[in-house]
This record gives C-alpha cells, sequence and structure tokens, in this order.
C-alpha cells in the first residue's frame, strides 16, 4: 500500500487499488480525486456539473469501498487543476461549476 501524504491530489504515487482508494483510513490516493472529476466530465462533454454534483457522483462511484466523503474543497482544487491542464473549464465561478474543455483542433 502506499501511505497517502498531505497533498491528495498530486500526480506522484501509484494507486494502492482500482477505487483509488488507500489501505489506511480509507483516504484517496494521490491524483485519484482529480482523476475520478475529469472521468465525470468525459462521460458527459457536453454538460457541466456544479461542485455538489461532482462530491455526489464520486461518492456513489465510492459506495462500498472504504472511502471518506469527497469534500467540495478538494473536488474544486481537483477540478481546477484539470483547469489549469486545459482539459476542463470553469463555466461559472458561484456555484462553481466544470466541464470539459472543447477538443483542439
Amino acid at each position: 500500500p502506499v501511505a497517502a501524504s498531505e497533498d491528495a491530489d498530486s500526480d506522484t504515487a501509484v494507486p494502492a487499488g482500482e477505487a483509488g482508494i488507500s489501505a489506511a483510513g480509507g483516504r484517496r490516493t494521490k491524483g485519484s480525486l482529480r482523476g475520478a472529476v475529469l472521468d465525470i466530465l468525459e462521460a458527459h462533454p457536453e454538460r457541466a456539473y456544479k461542485t455538489s454534483e461532482l462530491c455526489r457522483l464520486i461518492d456513489a462511484a465510492n459506495a462500498g469501498a472504504d472511502a471518506r466523503k469527497a469534500s467540495a474543497g478538494a473536488v474544486v482544487n481537483a477540478a481546477d487543476k484539470l483547469v489549469g491542464d486545459g482539459k476542463a473549464v470553469r463555466t461559472v465561478e458561484k456555484p462553481a461549476t466544470f466541464q470539459l474543455a472543447p477538443a483542439r483542433p
């Protein structure tokens, strides 16, 4: 198992399991929350998601796993990193709403 560090959304560790949950205390592995947000946005590229919707969908996907609930702050941070990487766009500031970035030609 990978030991979880304070930065739960960097990309330097190898995930401990398919769900992106570390063995210790239900903490998410590094980068798994960003991946979960991206998976949701990619599944419906035409749709924009509020942070609360992303949290609910992430929690539903991890039902049965020993994972902590996705906090709104952590989800916004993960989505903002995707925005910085050019993979997502913030369509509304408040409430924070995100959508998959349009494909570049």
